[in-house]
């Protein structure tokens, strides 16, 4: 049995194997420890993340039942409560540490693809930050 945890790095053709149905969450702002200068240790940077949550929502759209489909309202909560503990880094590190998470949490996950931004990281740019995919390894 495959764990939970383990995730693969998708190479662009592989994009295609993606469930189709998705569930996006854009813009979520969370105010968090972020950075590895001693500057940014001290003090809550905005960061801002952009969601696909790849799943099945056949059922759900049977149903109409919360119970059978990605709650965003979870996923948002979880991806705030997990920043802000977290206190990570680097960016790179907080998206790997929290896809493993995501797909621990919600077992009907079975890719999401993460984008977090960092506008404050550097002058002169409106942002800065990661983006990866990943599926659910089976």
């Amino acid at each position: 049995m495959t764990s939970l945890t383990e995730t693969q790095a998708l190479p662009a053709n592989v994009l295609l194997e993606m469930p189709q149905d998705a569930i996006f969450i854009e813009r979520l702002r969370v105010d968090a420890i972020i950075g590895i200068h001693d500057f940014e240790r001290t003090r809550l940077q905005s960061l801002y993340f952009d969601v696909t949550l790849y799943a099945d929502l056949s059922a759900a759209g049977h149903s109409d039942q919360v119970d059978d489909t990605l709650d965003y309202q979870a996923v948002s909560e979880f991806i705030t409560q997990f920043t802000i503990t977290c206190q990570a880094g680097l960016l790179e590190y907080l998206a790997v540490q929290l896809v493993q998470a995501l797909f621990e949490q919600f077992p009907r996950l079975d890719g999401v693809t993460l984008k977090i931004d960092k506008p404050s990281a550097l002058p002169n740019v409106t942002g800065v930050g990661v983006r990866l995919t990943r599926r659910r390894s089976r």
